[in-house]
């Protein structure tokens, strides 16, 4: 019993078990929907090539862009809360 084999020797996995804590499927009972970086996970590319690389460094706004879009990070977006506390604490002190 309990051999990890999936052989019909040992219980099934009951879906009213709680999720591992710290797992996606945690995540998602916690939020009541699927962690934000999870979903743009799709959207993210996978390979830069040395035209994106080019086209990168040839950018003379590129800082500009990126203080721009800082707010619209996934990992700010993720760590909102704790990033607020920490300027907020940073602030009174």
């Amino acid at each position: 019993k309990g051999n990890g084999n999936n052989d019909g020797d040992s219980e099934p996995i009951s879906e009213s078990a709680d999720p591992r804590e710290g797992s996606l499927a945690a995540a998602t009972k916690k939020l009541g929907k699927v962690p934000y970086g999870e979903t743009s996970r799709k959207y993210r590319r996978t390979v830069f090539r040395h035209n994106d690389w080019v086209e990168h460094r040839s950018s003379s706004s590129r800082i500009f862009d990126n203080l721009q879009s800082i707010l619209f990070s996934g990992v700010v977006r993720q760590l909102r809360p704790q990033v607020t506390v920490v300027a907020a604490v940073a602030y009174l002190v």
